[in-house]
């Protein structure tokens, strides 16, 4: 059985909430949402980015806290993002570059539904997104 060749990317586009985090939330009184990060992830972003492989940050929330992880990663960050199968098709467009030279990395079901499955992650070289059902 041949082995399938892994490609390197061009670009490796996360989701923030539970890729870059552990998908906690907390809030104190004043409503005001906290989540934790894992110096891991700076790492690795780092890692991958010396390789030459750009990495970018794709979150349907908007917050402070991924405007603030990207800045310290040097990361751009495109948040807030109604669709983002729009959003990354206009977004790849302008940098010239083509889904299947693209990674993808989700951990929710709106990551990996049928709709985002057939119209999102299929054109990617590489998607994965992992989400648990309680």
């Amino acid at each position: 059985m041949a082995k399938a060749k892994i490609f390197k990317p061009k670009l490796i586009i996360t989701d923030f909430d539970g890729c870059l985090t552990d998908d906690r939330v907390w809030l104190n009184e004043h409503g005001e949402e906290f989540v934790a990060a894992n110096r891991k992830d700076g790492l690795g972003i780092k890692r991958v980015k010396k390789l030459g492989i750009e990495v970018i940050i794709a979150s349907t929330e908007e917050n402070k806290v991924v405007s603030a992880r990207g800045k310290k990663h040097n990361l751009e960050v495109l948040q807030g993002l109604e669709d983002k199968k729009v959003a990354l098709n206009k977004y790849l467009e302008n940098r010239k570059i083509k889904w299947n030279e693209v990674w993808y990395i989700g951990n929710e079901v709106n990551d990996r539904s049928e709709e985002h499955t057939s119209e999102l992650q299929s054109r990617f070289g590489i998607s994965y997104a992992v989400f648990c059902l309680k």
